[in-house]
């Protein structure tokens, strides 16, 4: 077979609004969107004779929407698979165009994850009866795509010594971009201190998944350092007040955003201000003749 390199392209692309609660059929926002490529590429319901789709139990089937749009395929296929169907789907696409099958084809993925079937098994999914080849998995816990990984991710962790730390610059390259998309839902950016920690965590592990809360800690770490109050003293005070949970999860928080911070060199405006008042303390003519000017009150006395 001849290369197919350059030899096939996309032509149009479309999308439904992106929310929580669509309240439409995955039949209906399919329509939508696959109309909208077409539209985008200048094809009439005559100009698609092939559809694809990947789903897993929670969508509609390519067979379904052609009508809506009142096309008539010459090839359609469902695949039944996760987030590599959809390259692998283009794959496919080629080959039925190359074998003769169609001459073109929409691919599509609709689903109402928040508010119908969602990956995990909550939501509707979770009433469904467990059967099948769930039996194998369902029971043990191991439904979503994380929960499938997570035994082999964890014997390559255990294998060549990958941290959980690593693992969270992907959570927050995640979040920067969706920080940047328009589209996105999630905006708030995460920081490595709280995805690498979010499992030493006790009542604030929810809290730390929530929209903000990276955010909110900021302004609390921010407060905490203005007040010369360190990760090891909010820990020291939480080992002696009784029910400090709270306090101790800060304190793992506070000592993951110090820790990273270390590592990769950074500094902040309070780590700043902490090298300039350490270097009046330990050396007062370190200035020469330069006027230095205090804002607030510091005690530069040893003791």
């Amino acid at each position: 077979m001849a290369s197919l390199k350059d030899k096939y392209c996309i032509v149009g692309v479309g999308e439904t609004e992106y929310s929580r609660q669509s309240g439409r059929s995955t039949r209906a926002m399919a329509v939508e969107a696959v109309g909208n490529a077409m539209r985008d590429a200048g094809l009439g319901k005559d100009g698609v004779d092939g559809m694809m789709s990947y789903q897993s139990g929670d969508s509609v089937f390519a067979n379904w929407v052609a009508p809506d749009l009142g096309m008539r395929l010459n090839f359609y296929m469902d695949v039944f698979g996760g987030g590599s169907s959809t390259e692998a789907l283009i794959g496919l696409a080629m080959g039925a165009i190359e074998a003769g099958m169609c001459h073109t084809v929409a691919i599509f993925r609709s689903m109402n994850g928040y508010s119908d079937f969602r990956i995990g098994g909550t939501g509707a999914r979770a009433a469904q009866p467990v059967r099948g080849m769930d039996l194998a998995q369902v029971p043990f816990g191991m439904r979503s795509a994380g929960q499938n990984f997570a035994p082999t991710f964890m014997r390559h962790m255990y294998e060549y010594g990958t941290t959980s730390e690593q693992v969270a610059h992907v959570r927050v390259a995640h979040s920067k971009h969706a920080s940047q998309n328009p589209k996105a839902l999630l905006k708030d950016r995460v920081t490595v201190a709280i995805a690498a920690r979010r499992d030493r965590l006790g009542p604030l592990r929810r809290s730390a998944a929530r929209p903000r809360f990276a955010l909110a800690l900021e302004r609390l770490i921010d407060e905490l350092q203005a007040a010369g109050v360190w990760p090891a003293e909010v820990e020291a005070s939480a080992a002696t007040l009784e029910g400090s949970a709270y306090l101790s999860d800060l304190a793992t928080l506070y000592g993951g955003y110090e820790e990273a911070r270390r590592r990769t060199g950074r500094t902040d405006a309070h780590g700043i201000a902490r090298e300039a008042i350490a270097q009046l303390r330990g050396d007062g003519s370190f200035w020469g003749e330069r006027p230095v000017l205090l804002y607030g009150f510091d005690d530069l006395t040893e003791n």
